[in-house]
């Protein structure tokens, strides 16, 4: 059997995909331990919502002073020390879940890409793989499509829904049902041999 080197390369790039996952979420631990411990250090660094995204910059510290018109900006944005920390540990669960749902994603389309290598494409783990990678794309986008920030008696909320995920869910969600025809198609091809 010749080794299909799209499908290693495929297979190699989606377990360092699984393993930047795990840093990244690593990393976002310590920093949020480490902003219990020092938030004097952070005082510097802004959160923006802009469109449904978050980003995070750092400031320059002698202006870090807090933006007192949070919502008249098209991108919102506060000092991090300056924000309610119920907004805090929230968006820190909303990124949290959101790469663990990432990394089962990841770990599904590597289960997909061993059993293809394996010229194994039309079996049941397949088709229950692509059905999860659907639920868990569903999920990500239902859990990012709301954001809010709460930070001196102001609130920015913003709702936006990220069409790419649910175009991916809904094709996973066909590919399940060709798998599913794929795998009855090889046992009736089984059967007649």
């Amino acid at each position: 059997m010749q080794k299909n080197k799209l499908l290693f390369l495929a297979l190699l790039v989606s377990k360092a995909i699984r393993v930047l996952i795990f840093l990244g979420l690593a990393l976002l631990l310590i920093i949020f331990i480490h902003w219990h411990i020092d938030r004097d250090y952070y005082k510097a660094v802004q959160i923006s919502v802009d469109n449904g995204s978050l980003f995070i910059s750092e400031g320059k510290t002698e202006t870090a002073q807090p933006v007192p018109q949070l919502l008249s900006n098209s991108s919102k944005r506060v000092y991090l020390n300056d924000l309610n920390p119920f907004s805090i540990y929230f968006t820190f669960l909303q990124i949290c879940v959101t790469l663990v749902l990432s990394y089962f994603i990841v770990r599904e389309v590597i289960r997909i890409l061993k059993s293809v290598q394996e010229l194994q494409p039309f079996n049941t783990g397949n088709i229950t793989s692509f059905r999860r990678i659907g639920y868990l794309c569903f999920s990500v986008a239902a859990l990012n499509c709301f954001r809010f920030l709460i930070a001196k008696q102001t609130l920015s909320v913003t709702f936006s829904v990220d069409y790419t995920l649910l175009i991916f869910m809904l094709i996973t969600f066909i590919l399940a049902e060709i798998f599913r025809e794929g795998q009855k198609l090889y046992e009736q091809e089984k059967l007649t041999i």
